[in-house]
């Protein structure tokens, strides 16, 4: 626990998906999608595969409708961030977004992970904070998009995530993405650039210390 900004940082892991003996719920978020699952490669060990089908160019991303971990009331629960490995195979890549929705009838909600993205087939960990309970005002601030279509609100989608998803943009060709260590944190950090990072940081090594321990 750390002190910065004036606030009190309790950010926690509280689930996470290694894909080490699968992909335990996950498939694909698009026509546009393959996904598989590596035993080897991962960060450590197993990992998701997301690559672009070239019948059916679009973006591509990797889903879940059944994974306890990240299915439910985020608000109620406490949860207030994500982390997410990920390893960028091909340099046509535009972007990386944590997404949201309520179910396949619902269009939902977005935030990007990064802006860099120059391949190195090297493991890189993104996080994001977020009050599950803000104002669409807020979640737009923030930097999420609300998709167009029927789309509930930041807080009512919240309230009850029925989908989450990494979605990869890029050129309509050629794609390879590797995700792991997908989970979700707790605890909702006060608006401020140093605690948020200061959060995150304390949640991430401490949960790596006991996964290498």
């Amino acid at each position: 626990m750390g002190l910065l900004a004036g606030g009190v940082c309790s950010a926690a892991m509280v689930g996470v998906e290694t894909f080490e003996t699968g992909l335990s719920g996950f498939q694909q978020g698009s026509t546009s999608t393959v996904v598989a699952h590596s035993a080897t490669g991962g960060n450590p060990d197993g990992q998701m595969l997301l690559r672009r089908d070239l019948q059916n160019p679009g973006e591509m991303g990797g889903r879940t409708t059944t994974n306890a971990i990240f299915i439910g009331d985020y608000a109620a629960a406490g949860i207030g961030g994500m982390t997410v490995d990920l390893n960028f195979g091909t340099d046509n890549v535009t972007g990386a977004f944590f997404r949201l929705r309520s179910g396949i009838s619902d269009n939902g909600w977005r935030a990007p992970l990064t802006n860099q993205f120059t391949p190195t087939n090297t493991w890189s960990t993104y996080t994001l904070f977020f009050d599950p309970t803000w104002t669409d005002a807020e979640a737009q601030l923030a930097g999420w998009t609300q998709e167009a279509g029927p789309s509930p609100s930041f807080a009512t989608l919240m309230a009850s995530v029925g989908w989450a998803e990494i979605r990869i943009t890029g050129l309509e060709t050629s794609t390879i993405v590797g995700v792991d260590n997908f989970g979700l944190t707790s605890g909702v950090p006060e608006p401020s650039t140093a605690l948020l990072l200061g959060c995150g940081l304390g949640a991430l090594v401490a949960w790596r210390r006991r996964r290498s321990g």
